[in-house]
């Protein structure tokens, strides 16, 4: 199970602004990186919709599409 301290030390999702790349894939990218890489474990949950919204600044919307 994931904490938020677990989360406080991952490193932070950066949305390139200025990129060609949709923000949704973008963070989509990072996350399956994340999971790929076993910074997120199997077993653990995704980092939630609003710690993403905090941490990335993306609408709700940009993050259940990423996320889908």
């Amino acid at each position: 199970m994931t904490s938020m301290f677990t989360m406080s030390i991952m490193e932070p999702f950066v949305i390139d602004t200025r990129s060609s790349a949709p923000s949704y894939r973008q963070l989509a990218g990072q996350l399956r990186s994340r999971i790929e890489s076993g910074a997120i474990e199997p077993d653990q949950a995704l980092p939630s919709i609003t710690y993403l919204r905090q941490e990335t600044g993306l609408a709700v919307g940009t993050i259940r599409q990423a996320i889908a």
